[in-house]
């Protein structure tokens, strides 16, 4: 990406890291459009050269597109900037389910069982629609 304060992606203007893997990087960012602050993975460089990798960022894009649930993300855009492909997503401000498990060590099996099934019916819509999700974890829910 291109040096320069702030750092931009066409019309959003990236505000912070919020998360890191081996994919890529998720940042925070501002739709100057739209006026909303939105979500934008950015496939990792290593990754971008990689043909297998980028085919497989778009494929996700393009299904994640598809899904309507109030457990998931929902997908706004796609583009590429200076050959890495990204993906504009719904922000969803909190807490990850890693962060809430530290905060709150003793759920009660209420609260378990809500957790759970919210989880899993967000699974079961992805699945419907020929995804799986390979990091499931606490820090990704």
């Amino acid at each position: 990406m291109s040096q320069g304060s702030p750092e931009r992606i066409d019309h959003f203007v990236l505000c912070e890291c919020i998360g890191q893997g081996g994919m890529g990087r998720v940042h925070r960012a501002r739709d100057e459009r739209l006026s909303r602050d939105v979500a934008i993975k950015v496939l990792a460089r290593h990754r971008s050269t990689d043909p297998d990798a980028t085919a497989r960022f778009e494929r996700e894009a393009r299904l994640l597109s598809r899904l309507d649930h109030p457990n998931l993300c929902r997908v706004h855009a796609t583009g590429e900037v200076e050959g890495h492909p990204y993906l504009v997503m719904q922000l969803v401000d909190g807490k990850t389910l890693g962060e809430y498990i530290a905060e709150n060590p003793n759920l009660d099996v209420d609260q378990a069982l809500r957790i759970t099934r919210q989880v899993a019916e967000a699974l079961q819509v992805a699945h419907d629609h020929g995804i799986t999700h390979r990091d499931i974890k606490p820090s990704n829910i």
